[in-house]
């Protein structure tokens, strides 16, 4: 039998709020792998009613059976209810990420209040957490998700990695070691440049961060994955002695995460990295030989 859900209510004493009890044998509490339970699974957001099973009393004010419910929906952060401004949280942004289907994979709030007459309101009763807050009866208004931050971070243009080389010239001798050294070129965002970008009247700021560096040398060789930039003669760490004269292609290959605040909040990771490989630098090995006068 499942119960139904007013009956899982519980009466705070805040401000009329009501607090959902931990029954998970009567709610799916699917849980993420990054510990988010969630209250409600997708049918059963679904499945919530659009008005009052019985009548009742707002106040003074008695409504029939039927009676319409206002549903309000904002994302699960510790500073939003109801009547308040909406301010979203990197936790709530992320907490749907690892459910199945979950959507946007943002986690929501449900809150709801009988509404007799569009003028007499009753206190909002908190109906519990969901992933799918698109379900919810009456909702319309545009929601800034996660996804729209990430469509975002795939629209910066990344500065492209530069690789230069010592000694001069790109020419080198076999044996003799090679430095190599990683550079932003001006145009792109570089790691830790900011982007600011404008999404449902929010301030969004994103930047790349350098997740790591790896150094091909064309001869076969690499070093890497390493956030080390490489360096001139004689303290670079990024070095290299050829073996064999020839001609060679070097490049860098540069992995770059990502962060995003919101209205100047604190600093969010974004899932997943964009990798950018640097234009192949060409390098010419001789070998030397000694004359004897």
């Amino acid at each position: 039998m499942t119960l139904p859900l007013a009956g899982l209510l519980q009466p705070s004493g805040a401000a009329g709020r009501s607090i959902i009890s931990a029954d998970c044998v009567h709610f799916d509490c699917s849980i993420s792998s990054d510990g988010v339970q969630i209250d409600l699974s997708k049918a059963q957001t679904a499945a919530l009613p659009e008005a009052t099973a019985g009548g009742g009393k707002v106040g003074t004010t008695t409504y029939k059976p039927g009676t319409k419910y206002e549903y309000d929906t904002k994302f699960r952060c510790p500073s939003n209810f109801p009547g308040r401004e909406e301010i979203p949280c990197g936790a709530a942004m992320q907490g749907c990420k690892n459910i199945e289907n979950a959507g946007t994979g943002d986690v929501y709030r449900i809150w709801r209040r009988v509404d007799v007459d569009g003028k007499i309101r009753g206190p909002w009763d908190n109906v519990g957490t969901t992933c799918w807050p698109e379900l919810v009866p009456g909702s319309h208004k545009p929601r800034l998700t996660l996804a729209m931050i990430e469509h975002e971070w795939s629209l910066t243009p990344f500065t492209k990695p530069q690789l230069s080389i010592q000694p001069v010239n790109n020419r080198t001798l076999v044996t003799l070691p090679t430095y190599f050294q990683l550079s932003w070129p001006t145009t792109g965002y570089e790691p830790g440049e900011e982007r600011t970008v404008t999404l449902l009247g929010r301030t969004i700021k994103i930047r790349p961060t350098l997740k790591s560096n790896s150094y091909s040398f064309g001869d076969g060789t690499d070093s890497g994955p390493t956030t080390s930039l490489g360096g001139p003669w004689p303290t670079g760490d990024i070095r290299h002695a050829y073996n064999n004269p020839g001609s060679f292609r070097a490049t860098v290959t540069t992995t770059y995460a990502g962060q995003y605040t919101l209205d100047g909040g604190a600093w969010t990771d974004l899932p997943g990295t964009t990798t950018i490989t640097s234009p192949a630098e060409p390098l010419l090995v001789l070998t030397s030989t000694n004359h004897l006068y």
